[in-house]
Parts: C-alpha cells; sequence; structure tokens
C-alpha cells in the first residue's frame, strides 16, 4: 500500500517517527541550553544538527527512486565505517582487512539492490566476521591478533 510519492506506507510510518524523535531531541537540546547557558551542550546540538542533515537528505534520496536511496545508505555507511575506524586502533598490518571492509560495503548494498534479502542478511555478519579472522590469520602476526579480531568484528 502506498501513500505518498509511491512510497510503502511503512517507509512513510518510520521516517515520520524519527522526524518525531528528531523534533523531541531538538527540544530537549533547546530546553538543556536554556536551563544552562554557555557551551555545555554545543557538541549534543551539532550532533541534532547533523541527524536533521542527514535525515533531511535521505528523504530527499527515498523520494527519487530505490536506487538512489540504496547509494546514500552505502554512502552513510562508508562514512560510518571510516569513523569507526579513526576511532578504534588497527594494526599496520591489518590494513588488507580493513580494504575488504570498505569494499564490503558496496557488495552488501548490492545485494539490497538485487532484492537478495537472504544473501544480503548474512553477507557482513556471517560471510565477512568469518573472512577477516581467516585473512588476519593468514598474515601471521599473533601480536594483538584478538583485541584486532574483536575491533574488526
Amino acid at each position: 500500500m502506498s501513500l505518498i510519492f509511491g512510497l510503502p506506507a511503512n517507509v512513510v510510518y518510520a521516517t515520520a517517527g524519527i522526524y518525531a524523535l528528531l523534533v523531541f531531541a531538538t527540544i530537549v537540546v533547546w530546553v538543556l541550553r536554556l536551563r544552562t547557558p554557555g557551551e555545555r551542550y554545543r557538541e549534543l546540538a551539532a550532533r541534532v544538527d547533523s541527524w536533521w542533515w542527514m535525515i533531511g537528505a535521505f528523504t530527499l534520496a527515498i523520494l527519487f527512486n530505490q536506487t538512489v536511496a540504496i547509494v546514500f545508505l552505502g554512502f552513510i555507511a562508508y562514512l560510518a565505517l571510516k569513523e569507526y575506524l579513526s576511532l578504534v586502533p588497527t594494526r599496520r598490518i591489518d590494513r588488507a582487512v580493513l580494504l575488504f571492509a570498505y569494499l564490503a560495503i558496496p557488495i552488501q548494498f548490492y545485494w539490497a539492490a538485487i532484492d537478495w534479502y537472504n544473501m544480503f542478511i548474512v553477507f557482513i555478519p556471517v560471510w565477512i566476521f568469518l573472512f577477516f579472522p581467516a585473512l588476519m590469520a593468514l598474515r601471521g602476526e599473533t601480536h594483538g591478533f584478538l583485541r584486532a579480531v574483536g575491533t574488526l568484528s
């Protein structure tokens, strides 16, 4: 069943729910900044603002068509992985594994684009998380192996 612009009802409801949460978060940040003036909640406000931009861009993407939405979500997944990997310690020897982690993103979203749901659902949590430790073990560096596997998986 379609409601608006040919979008399924569940997509419209989920997007409306996200916008409602963002409105609530914006009000909470606004109240917190009024009660405690200064720089204390500046980072929180910046995060809420960035979520407004991301959800606004996502809304525009899903209004175009499914392919644009999938490419946009893949781009957001790439940015999220890049941010995560910039925060966690990685070993120099694991650069090949990191390359495969980045390459897994377009493959994962390709499964979604061709509607191969079963592969989409198991590709990263099963196949990639089996492949990464195997590749890391084949590299031969045992110092920090468990920490690296836990960090990258």
